[in-house]
């Protein structure tokens, strides 16, 4: 059986669960996790509160390590699962892709990725409406000209 450690999640709602989570890919593992408990296309971030009682984000795998490390012996990680009420339209190309030889590898490279997903996605729903508007004025009757 492979190695796990045990968090602690709590929902925006106050619910706290504890789950158990392999050792080796983590976030991967619990992104995975809310992703079927929450939908694949709801948006979530999640986070936790350090020693020093800052509200820490964890947006990576990296920043999951990080939280890990800063954890004291015998103490549980406790990740505040935050829902938003938006959907996320093209999820696919936004992941965290870290497992994967051509994925970005700097949070620039990421958020460059994440930003061009997001053109993307903007460029097609300006085209949609211009053709929306087309279709409209073609239903629309012509307006009188005025005579002044």
């Amino acid at each position: 059986m492979a190695a796990q450690i045990s968090i602690k999640i709590q929902y925006d709602t106050g619910e706290i669960h504890r789950i158990p989570l392999p050792v080796e890919g983590p976030y991967n593992a619990l992104r995975h996790f809310l992703e079927k408990k929450l939908g694949a296309n709801r948006a979530f971030s999640l986070g936790y509160t350090d020693s020093e009682g800052d509200f820490v984000n964890v947006a990576d795998s990296t920043d999951m390590s990080e939280a890990l490390k800063q954890l004291k012996p015998d103490a549980t990680l406790k990740l505040i699962v935050t829902a938003h009420s938006y959907e996320i339209l093209q999820i696919d190309e936004l992941k965290d892709e870290a497992d994967t030889p051509t994925a970005p590898r700097t949070p620039a490279e990421r958020q460059e990725k994440e930003a061009k997903g997001i053109r993307d996605v903007l460029a097609k729903h300006e085209q949609e409406l211009c053709e929306l508007r087309e279709r409209i004025q073609a239903l629309e009757p012509p307006k009188p000209v005025s005579s002044a």
